[in-house]
């Protein structure tokens, strides 16, 4: 840095804080050392050059058509540019209103519509002196070149390799850049032959051996067929930089006719064409992403050099949150992305970050400035020690943004090792955890519910529950035990009560109201009873226009069967789970509840597949609690009814998935859990939208098991972003991980998404610190309930 700034106060008057600007953006390793590849880098990095306005009030000579010119009218094509006509046999050339001398160095450039090339040779700038005959122009077969007599007699004009390429009856931008080897003005020398007439702007067409320096040049067109018209001509004494050409080409581009508005404004930007990959870097580029996406990389996914665009943002962004947390960290350096490909998807994805993540754009040299604001923002609001890294040297960033990004704290030095650390922990836990599965499903097989009788049986049979109610006078018990039977009935299966009737249950769980009679309204529409899990309740809700019902639920809430947590008694404790479902149900998926969280207008009811309360049921059963507990309790916030998904935490334009579930705009037809980590989810989603969605699930997502099998609820770790065509039905598989150590792992079990988050996601940053929290708050709630932290009751305690 010393020796820089020694050499830099040399030359000028350069500020210490000038100096740290340049050390950030050339010292690509973080080494402190300019190395000279790294120095060539940052000199030649693009820059803003000059403007084409200022481009055309600095050259010998510029001709344009929109103006009379030597007394000839300005001739214009039917609804075109200002033209001059030619390629006619009654039409001369225009003549300069001084001859002008070629230079040593020197670039022409001549706007040019050409048509269908008929003559050997069609020259668009010459002399006028006979028998001289010096000219640039085109050959009969489309090649650009120039005629020089200085040859001698077997002069021939001299041809740039490739063909112009241009279609008859379109506008291009002819450019010839030469220069001399010699100090004087001389034929020895090369020249350079351009042109530009579409996107790919310009595009170079060869070199020869021969410079135009030291002729004069007087006018331009000819009655030639080939060229109908010529728009400006304009000459530099010097060689103009490819960028300052593609500046003049992007000036009048569009009133030719060679770009939309939209193509030249892209180009403005001063963005390079990325080259096409063939099929072998297409082949290695899908596999990196496969291995991503289905966890078999881990830490850096490389796309160092990819030849990546904006276009293939989505795809990788996808990768990465399939991969869960087997990736984290991102190398997309010396690509094509542009500053719209960061705000579009990379920031979406960087700012739903909830660990130590390094991305790496260093040497993308279209990105500019615009893409500063939305990284800085996200850099601000993450958590320091999370030590997020995001690497923009070699971008159009100023060196401030670039120290930034660069977060060289020491919390942020020290993340990684922290990450190493935890994920240690977190290894050894996990292999425990797994050696311990049946261990953990032995020791909750007798507080577990059957499953359905009927559960892999096809169809169920549907049940007038109308009728059943008028035969048995509206008491709720006996319509749910005669519904049952009637199903059980048609499909020959019994005994699915565990030793009890649903009448006995039904006791249970309304010991005060059994006996009387509650007036149940359904007029006589037909329902699938989906479970023989439903309970009073669950068949009562249907019918809650009777605000009785309401009354009655709310009381069963607040008057359970227990005083105190019946801690190692069998019966009680399958009454005691079978109240909790019930009352939290009744709180979270009762269109009544007090804590419903999904909008029921129009007729809508709970989304399918989806519900709150047996979660709470589950947790507040860990938690040795006679009563549920609140969503708080366990750092859970419940979604708003209609609430929409933070358009800052997801890609721009992507819908929630409760609230697309909500609206009917995507319908949750299935969700299973296996196990947890990588692909723990797997969602089965069809869309009812006439238009493209991209459905976010965002990290903290929270599903939940259906009934009493005591097995894991799931936490989505990763935002992830799902794209649906209308009608299309899709599976999707999420990372997840699961929520305690207590119970097994879920086994391809069906799940319910629940309306709950969790607060704060700075828990995702490993499973271990996911069982850290809950087990805690388990045994806190244990302990306040009067039981140590192994589940029985403390010494003193609960005495009478």
């Amino acid at each position: 840095k010393e020796e820089l700034a020694q050499v830099l106060n040399q030359l000028g008057n350069f500020k210490p804080g000038d100096i740290d600007k340049i050390m950030l953006e050339a010292d690509q390793n973080c080494d402190g050392l300019i190395h000279y590849d790294e120095f060539v880098d940052w000199l030649m990095r693009p820059v803003v050059t000059i403007g084409a306005a200022v481009l055309l009030s600095t050259n010998s000579l510029c001709l344009r058509a929109e103006k009379a010119f030597l007394g000839n009218p300005t001739k214009a094509g039917a609804g075109g540019p200002a033209r001059w006509a030619f390629g006619a046999e009654d039409i001369i050339p225009v003549r300069f209103s001084r001859d002008l001398m070629l230079q040593c160095e020197h670039t022409l450039v001549v706007w040019a519509h050409v048509e269908a090339l008929e003559a050997d040779w069609v020259p668009l700038i010459s002399d006028s002196r006979p028998n001289w005959g010096f000219s640039f122009g085109i050959s009969k077969d489309s090649k650009f070149g120039l005629f020089d007599p200085r040859a001698g007699k077997e002069a021939k004009p001299e041809l740039a390799n490739e063909k112009v390429g241009v279609v008859p009856g379109k506008w291009s931008m002819f450019v010839a850049r030469g220069l001399c080897s010699t100090p004087q003005p001389t034929a020895k020398g090369k020249t350079e032959f351009l042109v530009a007439s579409d996107d790919e702007c310009m595009r170079m067409l060869g070199t020869i051996n021969c410079v135009g320096s030291g002729v004069v040049i007087s006018e331009f067109g000819s009655s030639t067929k080939g060229i109908s018209g010529i728009g400006s001509v304009a000459l530099w004494p010097r060689l103009l930089a490819d960028e300052e050409l593609k500046q003049l080409f992007l000036w009048d581009a569009v009133q030719y006719e060679c770009l939309t508005e939209a193509q030249a404004a892209w180009h403005k930007l001063n963005r390079r064409r990325a080259p096409k990959r063939d099929e072998e870097e297409e082949a290695e580029l899908q596999r990196r992403l496969e291995a991503a996406a289905t966890g078999k990389i881990g830490g850096c996914l490389d796309l160092q050099e990819m030849k990546l665009v904006d276009d293939d943002l989505p795809r990788v962004v996808q990768a990465v949150e399939a991969a869960f947390d087997s990736v984290n960290a991102l190398a997309l350096c010396d690509n094509y992305i542009t500053e719209d490909g960061v705000r579009d998807h990379l920031a979406p994805f960087m700012q739903c970050l909830s660990d130590h993540f390094r991305l790496d754009l260093h040497k993308n040299l279209d990105i500019n400035r615009d893409a500063e604001g939305p990284l800085l923002d996200i850099m601000a609001k993450l958590p320091t020690q999370f030590g997020v890294i995001i690497d923009t040297r070699g971008t159009g960033f100023n060196g401030g943004a670039i120290a930034k990004l660069l977060n060289q704290g020491q919390q942020a030095s020290d993340a990684p090792m922290s990450v190493a650390k935890e994920r240690a922990r977190t290894a050894q836990r996990e292999a425990a955890f797994d050696a311990a599965q049946q261990t953990l499903a032995a020791k909750w097989a007798d507080q577990t519910d059957p499953a359905m009788p009927w559960a892999n049986d096809g169809p169920l049979p549907v049940v007038d529950i109308a009728e059943l109610a008028e035969q048995e006078s509206g008491n709720p018990i006996l319509v749910v035990t005669n519904a049952i039977n009637a199903m059980i009935q048609k499909n020959g299966t019994k005994d699915f009560t565990r030793g009890r009737s649903l009448e006995e249950i039904g006791k249970v769980l309304f010991p005060k109201y059994t006996n009387q009679k509650l007036i149940l309204r359904k007029g006589t529409e037909r329902m699938e009873i989906a479970s023989c899990d439903l309970k009073v309740f669950d068949l009562a809700q249907l019918f809650s226009d009777d605000s009785r019902v309401e009354n009655d639920i709310r009381r069963l809430i607040d008057e359970g069967p227990f005083d105190k947590f019946p801690e190692g008694k069998k019966n009680e404790l399958e009454d005691l789970r079978a109240y909790l479902a019930t009352a939290a149900k009744a709180m979270y998926d009762h269109k009544a509840g007090t804590q419903m969280a999904w909008a029921t207008s129009g007729g809508r009811g709970l989304p399918e597949n989806c519900g709150t309360g047996q979660l709470i049921a589950h947790f507040s059963y860990f938690s040795y609690s006679v009563r549920p507990r609140t969503h708080e309790d366990f750092g859970f916030r419940l979604r708003e009814k209609g609430e929409k998904v933070d358009a800052s935490m997801v890609k721009k334009g992507a819908v929630g998935l409760h609230a697309a579930v909500e609206s009917g705009a995507v319908k949750l037809e299935a969700s299973s859990g296996k196990s947890y980590g990588h692909n723990a989810v797997t969602l089965r989603l069809l869309s009812a939208s006439s238009e493209p969605l991209c459905v976010a699930v965002p990290a903290g997502t929270i599903f939940q098991h259906i009934r009493w099998v005591h097995h894991q609820s799931l936490l989505v770790g990763r935002t992830v972003h799902i794209d649906l065509q209308p009608g299309q039905s899709k599976e999707q598989k999420l990372g997840a991980f699961c929520m305690n150590e207590t119970c097994c792992c879920a086994d391809d079990d069906p799940m319910a998404l629940t309306a709950l988050q969790l607060k704060d996601t700075s828990l995702l940053r490993s499973q271990g610190q996911v069982w850290d929290y809950f087990e805690g708050l388990f045994a806190k709630y244990r302990e306040e309930a009067g039981f140590a932290a192994g589940g029985k009751k403390k010494a003193g305690k609960n005495k009478k």
